[in-house]
């Protein structure tokens, strides 16, 4: 399963506005690390279900419920139902050409960030939304020569249901949501990978935000589900992997993604991936692990 950290760079090289992928996972599969990115995702469960942490509260989603996750929102799944199956659904909406497509950009992406907070996120056996789902994953599978055009018009129909379900009762949401809260937690994210290779200390980041470490701890943890040492533990994890498909040894991608002690390394691996780096890469090997 993909545990990819996603910025905007991952539709470099896609000639599509639109990607669909389908995952499964077990009881045993590890959650994935927080993902922030600026295009909109939607999580479509099939079978089973996923634990998703978004904006400061975890939920499930189960068969047949669909998560919407808006621009520049950090997530992650935390843990999965046995025998779950789903679809994570993404939409770049600086390539989407619907109608007007600089009307579109204006009219609509635009509403999406000024009104974040009120959206619905969470729908459940929704069989209106569902059929559009339906429609969109149709499409994507049989791939006929018309199949961008229609996932482009299915994810239309997705967004204006979306824009249409806005409800009052996502204000309560709005503290966690507050445009200073989010901006903090997504700096502390790209702090993080531009210095992942350095000492990790709380007292540097707070230092360079201008706030207090209990208070960028708190938010990091309101907003993303995990702490600031886990997320850099888990980065520097899954660089270190990259590291290795690439041909460094596990020695060698230990030490430049920062970690000096190789055995310390190696136990903090496992506790994330719940195995060692050596069977990660057999694991690669095998193409068993992504």
């Amino acid at each position: 399963m993909k545990q990819d950290l996603y910025f905007e760079e991952h539709f470099k090289n896609r000639t599509s506005s639109i990607i669909v992928s389908r995952r499964k996972a077990t009881k045993e599969s590890p959650g994935c690390m927080v993902n922030l990115h600026e295009y909109i995702e939607f999580y479509y469960v099939i079978k089973g279900g996923v634990k998703v942490h978004y904006s400061g509260a975890s939920q499930w989603v189960r068969a047949g419920d669909i998560a919407f996750i808006n621009w520049c929102q950090p997530h992650r799944s935390l843990c999965f139902l046995d025998d779950t199956a789903y679809y994570i659904v993404q939409v770049d909406l600086n390539s989407f050409t619907c109608g007007n497509a600089d009307l579109f950009q204006l009219k609509f992406v635009s509403k999406l960030i000024s009104d974040m907070p009120y959206f619905q996120r969470f729908f459940h056996n929704d069989t209106t939304l569902l059929g559009y789902f339906h429609s969109l994953i149709y499409e994507y599978e049989n791939n006929f020569f018309t199949r961008e055009l229609l996932m482009q018009a299915a994810i239309c129909n997705i967004l204006a249901y979306i824009f249409n379900s806005k409800n009052g009762q996502e204000k309560q949401c709005e503290s966690i949501d507050a445009p200073e809260k989010a901006d903090y937690a997504k700096r502390i994210m790209r702090y993080l990978h531009v210095n992942y290779q350095s000492e990790i200390k709380i007292d540097h980041i707070a230092m360079f935000l201008g706030i207090s470490p209990a208070y960028i701890c708190r938010i990091f943890k309101q907003y993303t589900g995990t702490t600031i040492i886990r997320y850099a533990n888990q980065l520097r994890c899954k660089k270190a992997i990259s590291l290795m498909k690439e041909g460094c040894s596990m020695a060698q991608a230990a030490g430049s993604v920062g970690y000096n002690d190789y055995t310390y390394f190696s136990r903090v691996f496992k506790k994330i991936y719940g195995i060692s780096p050596r069977e990660v890469m057999k694991k690669t090997h095998k193409q068993e692990f992504e």
